[in-house]
């Protein structure tokens, strides 16, 4: 019998739009690399999920390509909580990572944090550019694939 996926098991990082005015969005952003997961709801213009797709899309250019991005503000003065996506290449050979911080509303204090590293191919990258483009608030999910951690590896997802 199978049981039900609960929410970060699928090891990558789901985007999705969850609330929307004029002056801002708010966005759900939901990582797991198999051993930690987090959520982050953040409040950003409602251009940044396009800004993000943007900045990330054709990653890696080389194997020095580094490219960042936040969701809402990790400052204490702000509401909500915010998210840190942080793409870079980890050897030579241009194998992308990316290093994701999230942390939850400012109550409790101090904010629930989770800050963890995720492997993903370009092609996946790719596709998660493309449904970034195409999200929009109450539709749709952008969800960036990890890597499987190799099997027998520590955190290897089964």
């Amino acid at each position: 019998m199978n049981e039900p996926q609960r929410p970060g098991e699928r090891p990558g990082i789901e985007v999705t739009i969850v609330y929307e005015d004029t002056d801002l969005i708010e966005v759900s952003v939901l990582a797991s690399n198999g051993r930690f997961s987090g959520l982050a709801l953040a409040y950003a213009s409602p251009d940044a999920v396009r800004e993000f797709a943007d900045l990330i899309a054709g990653f890696p250019r080389s194997p020095a390509d580094r490219r960042a991005f936040t969701f809402g503000s990790f400052d204490p003065a702000y509401a909500n909580g915010a998210a840190s996506l942080e793409l870079s290449c980890k050897d030579a050979a241009g194998h992308a990572v990316v290093a994701v911080r999230l942390e939850a509303e400012r109550e409790p204090d101090p904010p629930e944090t989770a800050t963890f590293r995720l492997d993903f191919e370009p092609a996946a990258l790719e596709r998660f550019v493309r449904q970034l483009r195409e999200l929009r608030c109450g539709h749709g999910t952008a969800f960036l694939t990890a890597c499987p951690a190799p099997a027998g590896a520590i955190g290897a997802v089964r």
